[in-house]
């Protein structure tokens, strides 16, 4: 009598990730949360790997979209204070 192989789920890595550019800071978080959840009562179980998976791309999604926030609001300082582009002002301070 042999071991029976469990069958894993696997995650769609480039989809998912257009996915989640689509989805609100409450979705992301949700998800985030859910999968959390998943893995925790099944660490083992046949999707844990795709429960890490969603957890990775949700939480690089909500990295991407801050570090965007954080950027536009430096360029907007730079322009408040040069009275000119983002770009402009860099390149006057030989950025």
């Amino acid at each position: 009598m042999g071991v029976k192989k469990m069958e894993t789920t696997q995650i769609n890595h480039a989809e998912y990730m257009r996915k989640v550019r689509g989805l609100s800071e409450e979705s992301l978080m949700y998800i985030i949360r859910d999968a959390q959840a998943a893995i925790k009562a099944m660490p083992d179980g046949h999707k844990a790997g795709y429960y890490a998976d969603e957890i990775h791309y949700c939480s690089m999604e909500l990295s991407r979209r801050k570090r965007n926030a954080n950027n536009r609001a430096k360029n907007q300082i730079l322009r408040d204070i040069c009275g000119t582009s983002a770009r402009a002002a860099r390149e006057d301070m030989g950025m």
